[in-house]
């Protein structure tokens, strides 16, 4: 297959002796005179010269009549043969599969009587074997491949479940060939061929291979077993019928481990009795690999005081002993990673992790006297102020059963029972805690400042904090009973579930809130724009981050 591929030619001479070809004149008038046939005679009726470069053959053409015209017949030529005064240059073909090519073709003198005088030329092409260059890029989401990249080979990690994974190939031809390019994958590959969309670009010698693929999810092709990473080679030839050269890409492709916090957990905990953390992941027990704690205090430098802590692996869950050496309540950052070593196909080793991090604050509640707790109770008592006047779990009532009542799960009178339910059970919750802040008021009247009114203080923050449970266990059951109706079958109840958890934070704005800041219900999108998942979306009516709800 020749190519349409030009490339500058490069002009030589060729000079070989050889005897121009004639045939005898005729006698074509009365009188006897002779009109001979016009000469031709060529400096080489033959020669040899490489692709793409070209060769000038020099002639001389006579008649007795005058100079005869010179043409030549070029019909299937697949080189260019032109004549330029008396001198045939003949520009050589770049070949794209042949080893050689033989061009023939014929030079004719005809005179001004229609008579002829020919002489064939041979050149033969030899093809150049300049092997193609291949240079092969990593993907952007890959790492760790500085160290041992060449231009035809690559090692790398890259994280599982990624989008719009591309590996680029850069090749130059510089003789023009015909490019055979395939790839495979390894043996042991979790993706396949058919999931590769390959796509190639050419501009004169430079081409463009891309091979595009998703990583999926080790654990999709692996449901038993998550494996800590899974190895993928791709390897891809390019033969231009004078060489093969190829390029081999070994990708360590990394499981992905999940850890989050569990809902519910405490957002201070107590220097002389510290406090339990409790964390997910999505892995097993049985998973490779070590958890690591990190604490650190506002500024991310280590802490300046002695908070022990245990972790266990089984339970999930850290577990703070007494600090001491704190003045005034500390924040601190808990850090939870897992760690794996995973090597890669050159033998390097790369230590996975992955992270999840919250805020705590450790209370200084050491008996640094009595009067510290009477200050954290007056602070109780503002915040339940709060709260009781703002009666979050009717408002959510009120927004959930307006979407249930549009949307055909209710009636009227259930809407009417749903919402006195919930201001009831509300209501009783709040009574708890204003007759315990009334004993604790009574007893601090009287006097009294020994471990029971401290008790009492400790039993009223762990009420307040949890302010609105048995509200939120109510509706959260509510939800369930309507969907398992079976006039509801057809039905999909797109409100997120509440959860009942006994937990609360203590927003930046001095309110307490058990629903902004709460990863069940949504996320910050920035460090200070909450936004509620689409389900939880009705939760708005209690964003205390924006003044127009209340």
């Amino acid at each position: 297959m020749m190519s349409n591929f030009k490339k500058v030619a490069l002009v030589t001479a060729v000079t070989l002796a050889l005897s121009a070809c004639s045939e005898e004149s005729e006698d074509t008038s009365s009188t006897g005179t002779t009109d001979a046939f016009p000469t031709l005679s060529l400096e080489t009726n033959s020669g040899t010269t490489n692709e793409g470069e070209a060769v000038t053959i020099t002639f001389n053409a006579d008649d007795d009549g005058g100079a005869p015209s010179v043409s030549l017949q070029v019909t299937d030529l697949v080189g260019d043969a032109v004549i330029s005064g008396n001198t045939i240059l003949y520009t050589a073909p770049w070949l794209s599969s042949e080893s050689t090519l033989t061009e023939t073709f014929p030079v004719v003198a005809t005179d001004t009587a229609g008579q002829k005088t020919s002489q064939e030329v041979s050149i033969t092409v030899l093809d150049q074997n300049e092997p193609v260059s291949l240079k092969v890029s990593p993907p952007s989401q890959a790492r760790g491949f500085e160290n041992t990249k060449t231009d035809t080979s690559l090692n790398f990690w890259i994280d599982e479940g990624q989008e719009n994974v591309s590996l680029t190939y850069d090749l130059v031809e510089k003789d023009a060939d015909v490019l055979n390019i395939s790839y495979e994958l390894g043996d042991e590959s979790f993706i396949f061929k058919n999931n590769i969309l390959a796509s190639q670009t050419t501009d004169g010698e430079n081409t463009q291979v891309t091979l595009a693929f998703a990583l999926p999810k080790i654990t999709d092709s692996n449901s038993v077993t998550s494996s800590p990473s899974q190895d993928v080679t791709v390897t891809l030839q390019v033969d231009d019928g004078d060489d093969v050269v190829s390029a081999e890409v070994n990708m360590t492709v990394v499981n992905v481990v999940d850890l989050s916090w569990a809902a519910g957990n405490p957002s201070s905990i107590s220097e002389s009795s510290g406090g339990t953390l409790y964390f997910d992941s999505s892995e097993s027990f049985s998973y490779p690999g070590e958890y690591q704690v990190q604490l650190l205090n506002s500024n991310g430098q280590a802490l300046d005081f002695d908070l022990p802590y245990t972790l266990d692996t089984q339970a999930r869950t850290i577990t703070f002993g007494e600090s001491d050496g704190i003045v005034g309540d500390q924040s601190v950052e808990v850090i939870i990673s897992h760690i794996n070593t995973i090597s890669n196909a050159a033998g390097e080793s790369y230590d996975a992790t992955f992270s999840a991090s919250r805020t705590i604050t450790v209370v200084d509640d050491r008996d640094d006297g009595f009067f510290s707790s009477e200050e954290a109770h007056e602070t109780n008592l503002a915040l339940f102020a709060d709260m009781r006047a703002r009666r979050d779990e009717e408002r959510v009532a009120q927004a959930a059963t307006s979407y249930l009542f549009m949307n055909g799960w209710i009636d009227q009178t259930e809407v009417e029972v749903f919402t006195s339910e919930v201001s009831q059970l509300l209501d009783s919750e709040t009574q708890e805690l204003t007759d315990l802040a009334d004993d604790i008021d009574e007893a601090l009247n009287a006097g009294i400042r020994d471990t029971a009114v401290q008790d009492l203080m400790d039993s009223f923050q762990e009420g307040l904090y949890a302010l609105g449970h048995s509200a939120r266990e109510f509706m959260g059951t509510k939800y369930d009973e309507y969907s398992s109706l079976e006039e509801n079958a057809e039905k999909n109840l797109s409100l997120g579930r509440l959860s009942a958890a006994k937990t609360a934070l203590l927003y930046d704005n001095g309110n307490i809130t058990h629903y902004v800041g709460n990863s069940v219900y949504g996320r910050y999108e920035s460090d200070d724009q909450w936004v509620f998942d689409t389900s939880y979306g009705y939760l708005a009516v209690v964003d205390i981050t924006d003044s127009y709800c209340f």
